[in-house]
C-alpha cells in the first residue's frame, strides 16, 4: 500500500509452479495466492488448446509453443498489475 501502482510491478516476485497434468497445480497456486494475499496468473496454455485447437492438446505443433509463451507473459503482466 505504501508503494507507488507505477512502480510496483518492479518489486513483485513470481514463483512458477511445474506439474503434470491434473496434478493440482492450479489448486496450489489458488491457495499460495490466498495464503499471501496476492494474486495468480491463470494458465494460457490450457485457454489456447480451447479456444485454436478445440481442446485437442495432441493437436499443438512446435509453432504453438512461442504464442503460449507470449500469452502467458501477459497473463502474468495482468496479474501484476
Amino acid at each position: 500500500e505504501y508503494i507507488p501502482t507505477e512502480v510496483k510491478p518492479f518489486f513483485v516476485r513470481t514463483v512458477a509452479i511445474l506439474g503434470g497434468e491434473s496434478s493440482g497445480k492450479s489448486t496450489l497456486v489458488n491457495k499460495l495466492a490466498n495464503i499471501f494475499n496476492t494474486t495468480s496468473a491463470w494458465e494460457y496454455g490450457r485457454d489456447y488448446v480451447f479456444s485454436h485447437l478445440g481442446g485437442d492438446e495432441i493437436a499443438l505443433q512446435y509453432s504453438d509453443y512461442d504464442k503460449i509463451a507470449l500469452g502467458h507473459a501477459q497473463y502474468i503482466d495482468f496479474a501484476v498489475k
